[in-house]
């Protein structure tokens, strides 16, 4: 799992979407050097670091950034579907095993 730190440009979203399907971004009030900023952490469920780093050099470029925070944790996820009682295991799963579970 990766959280992103970077300032709050319109653009963020559509940066993101090239990149991954899925994300979270919370909007946020930031500090670098003094100076507050808005700002945004983007919640990446991703064991793909490569990804993720090629999202940060689009961040920076696109926005003349100076820096972007990332940061990588080691975590167990599940998720969680309307489908499956609470006493189950939920196994993780693939994004094609969800489209294939949940279609359209």
């Amino acid at each position: 799992m990766f959280k992103v730190y970077t300032e709050g440009f319109a653009n963020v979203p559509e940066i993101v979407s090239r990149y991954f399907d899925g994300f979270t971004i919370i909007d946020a009030k930031g500090y670098w050097k003094g100076k507050a900023e808005s700002a945004v952490v983007i919640d990446l469920v991703t064991k793909d670091e490569p990804k993720v780093r090629r999202l940060v050099q689009a961040i920076l470029q696109e926005n003349d950034q100076e820096a972007v925070l990332v940061v990588q944790s080691h975590t167990t996820n599940e998720f969680v579907t309307s489908k499956k009682s609470a006493s189950e295991k939920f196994p993780l799963m693939t994004l094609a095993e969800h489209r294939e579970m949940f279609p359209k």
